[in-house]
């Protein structure tokens, strides 16, 4: 878990940059305290983000089978805001399929490497554990 979460930090200094695009999802992973990764919405996920220009952003991953709290899929959109100094996007969520999303900035760590972008979440409570997400996508050409 230390190691993750030394990863994590490391990630957060990246320079957040040159996001304008859409982005297809390769995968959505959960890393438990002992190391054990999980596909929290199946091995084959398919989803979409795009940002454009003025700062608008949206989201869209259909799972493959159910997550664990029994969804399938989760869309929000909104605006985004770039902090360079966290090495983060902000996603301020306007609108969303979960409602626990609305009205909320969803902190998003930022590693751009090429045309594969990774976004870190905060750590996360699942249960009585705390996972660390990552969601990959991949720049559409």
């Amino acid at each position: 878990m230390k190691i993750l979460l030394t990863l994590l930090m490391l990630a957060a200094t990246a320079p957040a940059q040159n996001l304008v695009g859409t982005w297809r999802l390769l995968g959505v992973s959960e890393f438990r305290p002992n190391g054990e990764m999980v596909l929290p919405y199946g091995k084959n996920p398919s989803g979409l983000l795009i940002y454009d220009a003025q700062g608008n952003m949206s989201v869209q991953i259909q799972y493959d089978g159910k997550a664990e709290n029994g969804e399938t899929y989760l869309a929000y959109f909104g605006a985004y805001k770039i902090d360079p100094s966290m090495g983060a996007v902000l996603h301020v969520v306007k609108g969303s399929t979960r409602e626990s999303y609305r009205g909320t900035t969803q902190l998003r760590f930022v590693t751009l490497s090429g045309n594969r972008l990774t976004l870190g979440l905060p750590p996360l409570q699942v249960g009585a554990e705390t996972r660390l997400r990552s969601v990959s996508w991949e720049r559409v050409q």
